[in-house]
């Protein structure tokens, strides 16, 4: 563990080398445990090779990663599927800083794009709010159970729809991976059936207490687009969980 001072504060970063050969700098120390169990050991968002999601995925796999954190996902996509695209979106300052970090140290700007911007349901420019350690649990809906007492406003931070993601993006997305604590509702709800057809996955982690769109709400929509779907309760917070959806 290391510190390094950003904005005249001290936030302390781990370095981590993972058995594939990536390096990674995550913020912070205490969250990569977690990181590491979801995303590594679990396969929350099912994208290993030897997932059932992934047998028809060729080299050339496009990945559309909201909520991106420090990258670890999105690089390990472009390390999996080496000529793949992974397009990467966070709205946390810090965490986005991180991203193109470990894009860099891991030369993996031709197939990783990074973009300091938040997804909801309309352009424009919105509060975004952060966790005691600001990397963690950053958020333009501060307003559920899971935060009282926990947030501070962090500044501000360029919204687009997923519209306008997709617009950066060519051709169909294998996997739309979405953990945006809440914003998944109102960004969801104002896609248009174009952005849906071009869908193949969905990974996501819902959050009942503050989306405008409840997960119930969120698979009669995906049913709606022709999805089949999946979900899986959080086994600890009765209102968060993950949803799949694949066509």
């Amino acid at each position: 563990m290391q510190p390094t001072n950003q904005a005249n504060q001290q936030v302390y970063i781990s370095q981590v080398e993972l058995s594939c050969g990536l390096q990674l700098a995550l913020p912070p120390y205490a969250e990569i445990d977690h990181l590491y169990r979801d995303i590594i050991v679990e396969d929350c968002y099912r994208i290993h090779p030897q997932s059932q999601w992934t047998d028809t995925w060729q080299q050339q796999v496009t990945v559309v990663d909201i909520g991106a954190h420090a990258g670890l996902l999105s690089c390990l996509v472009a390390h999996l599927y080496p000529q793949g695209k992974v397009f990467a979106f966070e709205a946390h300052p810090t965490n986005h800083q991180f991203l193109q970090q470990n894009i860099q140290v891991n030369q993996l700007e031709k197939q990783v794009t990074g973009y300091h911007l938040a997804l909801a349901g309309e352009a424009g420019t919105r509060k975004i709010f952060s966790a005691p350690t600001p990397e963690c649990h950053s958020t333009i809906l501060p307003e559920a159970e899971f935060y009282q007492d926990r947030l501070t406003m962090s500044g501000e931070v360029r919204c687009i729809s997923l519209d306008e993601a997709f617009s950066l993006v060519e051709g169909d997305i294998d996997l739309l991976k979405i953990d945006c604590e809440g914003a998944e509702g109102e960004m969801l709800d104002s896609a248009s059936d174009a952005a849906f057809d071009r869908i193949k996955r969905i990974a996501m982690e819902y959050h009942d207490d503050i989306s405008i769109l409840s997960s119930q709400d969120l698979i009669h929509l995906f049913k709606q687009k022709g999805f089949q779907t999946e979900i899986i309760p959080h086994q600890e917070w009765e209102y968060r969980g993950m949803i799949y959806a694949c066509k």
